[in-house]
C-alpha cells in the first residue's frame, strides 16, 4: 500500500520502484479517470471501474475510506468475473470522443447561462413596466441599444453589464458550435464509419 499524486508519472514511478509484476490495475471512474486510463494503458493492462457500484458494494461492507476503496477495487481486478457478475467494468471514451464531449458539455453550460443573462434582462425591462419584443439573439444588442435610454439609470447600468456578458457568451456559443461542426463533419464517405466505435 502507498499513497501517490493523481498524476500518471507519479503512479509509473511508484509502480516501477516496488519491482514486482503488475498484472492489471483496477481504478473507479472520476473527473482524471479517462486521461489517466489513456496514459496508464499503454504501459498496463488498466481497467476502469463504475464508482457509483463501487461505493455501493463498500457501503454494504462497511466505511467508506480511500483505503477502503483501494483495497476493493484491487479485489475486483483481481477477480475479474466479480466484476463481470456485477457489471462493474465502464468503456473508456477515446481522445477524440472525450473532446466533442468537452465540447458539448461547455456549449450545454454556456447556452443555460446565455438564456438566463437574457431572461434576466427582460425581468429588468419587464420591473420598469416595459416588455421587449420577440427577436433573434443576433439582433438583441440592436433592440437593448434603442430601448435603453427609457430605463431608470440603476437598471440602465445592470443591462449594460448584462449585455457584455450576453454578447461574449454568444460569439462563444458560435464558436463552440463551428468547432463540434468540424469535428463531426464527415471528410470522406458516410460519417457513421468516420466515427465508428468511438463513443
Amino acid at each position: 500500500e502507498s499513497v501517490t499524486s493523481t498524476d500518471p508519472q507519479a503512479i509509473m514511478s511508484l509502480l516501477n520502484s516496488l519491482n514486482i509484476p503488475i498484472e492489471k490495475i483496477g481504478m473507479e471512474t472520476g473527473a482524471k479517470s479517462n486521461y489517466l486510463c489513456h496514459i496508464l494503458s499503454s504501459h498496463y493492462n488498466i481497467t476502469c471501474y463504475d464508482s457509483y457500484k463501487v461505493a455501493k458494494i463498500i457501503a454494504a461492507k462497511g466505511n467508506k475510506t480511500d483505503k477502503n476503496d483501494a483495497r476493493l477495487i484491487a479485489e475486483i481486478a483481481r477477480i475479474s468475473g466479480f466484476s463481470n457478475v456485477l457489471n462493474l467494468e465502464v468503456h473508456v471514451k477515446s481522445s477524440l470522443a472525450q473532446e466533442i464531449l468537452t465540447l458539448i458539455r461547455t456549449r450545454e453550460s454556456l447556452v443555460q447561462r446565455f438564456v438566463d443573462t437574457y431572461n434576466q434582462i427582460r425581468a429588468i425591462y419587464k420591473s420598469s413596466g416595459l416588455c421587449l419584443p420577440p427577436t433573434t439573439p443576433e439582433n438583441v444588442k440592436k433592440l437593448i441599444s434603442k430601448t435603453i435610454n427609457q430605463l431608470p439609470e440603476n437598471s440602465t447600468t445592470c443591462v449594460r453589464i448584462l449585455m457584455e456578458t450576453y454578447e461574449s457568451m454568444r460569439r462563444g456559443i458560435q464558436q463552440l458550435t463551428q468547432k463540434i461542426e468540424e469535428l463531426v463533419k464527415p471528410k470522406n464517405g458516410d460519417w457513421r464509419r468516420q466515427i465508428d466505435t468511438t463513443f
